[in-house]
């Protein structure tokens, strides 16, 4: 599995995992879906680039999570956004497969009225992994 694959893999694992988060959303998802019942989450394809060094393997990936919720003010969805962070914050080190996580940032978040009471929160991450010798 690739880097990308084992990224978004243990992100959507890392959320599913989070009380605060299981207990308020719907689902999480990793690809849009058609019909989803909000709350919910969705763990957006990471995007990638070579972060490697002379002796190994790299990534940097940009990630986004995103939250849609039903809400007549933004409250709630302000508490998710920052349980979102925690939990990408106690991801395991190693995904799997070789890699591991060296450095996660958190870049932005950014909640946005989609209508009268529909909100989105947008939280990009920051991760870079590099492959250890098996």
């Amino acid at each position: 599995m690739s880097a990308r694959e084992r990224l978004q893999r243990a992100v959507v694992e890392a959320l599913k995992a989070d009380t605060r988060l299981l207990g308020a959303l719907n689902a999480v998802f990793d690809a849009p879906q058609t019909r989803a019942a909000r709350p919910y989450a969705l763990v957006d394809e990471p995007i990638g680039s070579d972060w490697g060094t002379a002796d190994a393997e790299g990534r940097e990936f940009r990630i986004v999570v995103q939250l849609h919720f039903d809400a007549a003010h933004p409250e709630a969805i302000r508490g998710l956004a920052d349980a979102v962070e925690a939990a990408i914050g106690k991801m395991p080190p190693m995904p799997g497969d070789g890699w591991r996580i060296v450095s996660r940032r958190l870049l932005r978040t950014r909640i946005r009225r989609e209508s009268a009471d529909r909100w989105t929160a947008d939280t990009e991450f920051r991760l870079r992994m590099l492959r250890v010798a098996d």
